[in-house]
């Protein structure tokens, strides 16, 4: 089981309370918790390495290494290092109570980072979760050699491109492992915080019936095509049409792309069924299987520390055509619009919240 830092009163580090997790004995407070911004400290008595932390507070989730200095900490005679602080920034009308747990020690992680420097790159491109601005570091820093990205639209060429230093496509896990995995590639994959992403992608689909996107369009399935004419529509501003949007989601096309995505690009469920626990088991089995796991929430944290793990040069992203600027006025702050839109991403939530664990261990095994 987890551990809860559960204090909510402000108060000193010598207030500190302990806190058990397996064999080791942790200790931590939480000593200012009435504004945005939570701030604290944890550690552990036997040993200095971070620990990192879940804060939740309401609907919203961070996660956070605890490794910030804390000379008071040491004076006082509670531990030993004093890189133990955190601070985690929320919204402002965010007046919720917070919940610290703690999720991994970072001394149980691999201690060296592997050398991919020679090997082929693999990108599982879930839609709308950074994957163009990926594509573009990937192109820009292997411009000497050939790339190839959307490969889902050239599939009776996978066979030639197999043995390409770096491939790309709005492709699902289980079709990489059937036909790619053979050839040694690094896989991975990035995740988006899942409203954020089902907005994103909403929007984009249904802008596709905009006049002036008349070319663009056709360069789409017609059944993409028929799926944007559908999603027009929807009014995204009223509770009782996406009610209706999300009652009928196995009907017009909608379900393979908009019922929780992210599940779907890791696991084997099909176009025409809805996702389950199962399949969530799977996409976390999967998950694990990457060799790194990106956040779109820290895209430029992400690209970075991917281009140091294949030892490639640093570079830009630029700016893409299929970013949106366009908005039909999806509000996903709105708690009610959340709990509507929620049987489209319950699973997508599960996936992205051991997503984000991951790429804070990923983090600590970077910094070491």
């Amino acid at each position: 089981m987890r551990n809860r830092l559960a204090l909510i009163k402000k108060a000193s580090p010598s207030e500190a309370l302990d806190f058990i997790k397996g064999n080791k004995r942790y200790i931590g407070h939480v000593d200012d918790s009435q504004h945005s911004c939570i701030r604290g400290w944890v550690g552990c008595k036997e040993d200095n390495s971070p620990v990192c932390l879940k804060v939740t507070k309401g609907s919203e989730v961070k996660l956070v290494l605890a490794q910030e200095p804390r000379p008071d900490v040491v004076k006082v005679g509670k531990l030993k290092h004093e890189n133990c602080g955190f601070s985690v920034e929320f919204s402002k009308d965010n007046h919720a109570l917070p919940l610290v747990e703690i999720m991994v020690q970072a001394q149980d992680l691999v201690a060296t980072m592997p050398d991919y420097s020679r090997r082929k790159a693999f990108f599982v491109h879930i839609p709308k979760a950074a994957g163009s601005s990926v594509n573009d570091i990937f192109t820009k820093s292997l411009s000497n050699v050939q790339t190839y990205t959307h490969i889902e639209g050239i599939r009776d060429q996978w066979e030639r491109i197999s043995h390409s230093a770096f491939l790309s496509g709005h492709i699902r896990y289980s079709e990489y492992a059937d036909f790619f995995s053979k050839s040694d590639f690094v896989v991975f994959s990035f995740l988006r915080e899942p409203y954020a992403q089902l907005r994103s992608h909403l929007n984009w689909v249904r802008r596709l019936v905009e006049p002036e996107l008349l070319e663009f369009r056709k360069g789409h399935a017609k059944h993409i095509q028929g799926i944007a004419d559908r999603l027009a529509l929807v009014d995204f501003t009223s509770i009782a049409s996406l009610d209706e949007f999300v009652s009928n989601i196995k009907n017009g096309g909608f379900l393979g792309l908009f019922d929780n995505c992210q599940v779907r690009y890791l696991s084997s469920v099909s176009p025409n069924e809805r996702v389950n626990d199962e399949h969530l088991q799977e996409a976390i089995y999967n998950l694990r299987q990457l060799h790194f796991v990106g956040i779109c929430e820290y895209s430029k944290e992400s690209q970075s520390m991917l281009l140091k793990l294949m030892n490639l040069r640093e570079v830009k992203a630029g700016q893409h055509s299929n970013s949106n600027s366009y908005d039909y006025g999806l509000n996903i702050k709105s708690e009610d619009i959340r709990s509507t839109l929620n049987p489209l991403v319950k699973y997508d939530k599960k996936l992205y919240e051991i997503a984000l664990d991951l790429f804070h261990q990923q983090k600590v095994k970077f910094k070491k």
